[in-house]
């Protein structure tokens, strides 16, 4: 499965809301996924600044970009 990017801060109790920010939140990232891997992945999209893995759950990470617009841009790819 592909793994799901939303933005952070966005999600509310019994809807989906999601406003927009700069920072994603990526989940369902396939086991054994690399930070360099998930860098490789999203640096292809404007605007990329980091990723930052979880510790202690490989299947979650978060991926900052410069702008609101640009992560967007980045989910919808």
């Amino acid at each position: 499965p592909v793994p799901a990017m939303m933005p952070t801060g966005g999600m509310v109790a019994g809807g989906d809301l999601q406003l927009p920010n700069r920072t994603l939140y990526v989940q369902d990232l396939p086991p054994g996924v690399t930070g360099p891997e998930l860098t490789d992945m999203c640096r292809r999209y404007i605007g990329f600044m980091e990723v930052r893995l979880v510790p202690g759950r490989p299947d979650i990470a978060f991926v900052e970009y410069e702008t609101e617009v640009q992560a967007s841009v980045a989910r919808s790819a």
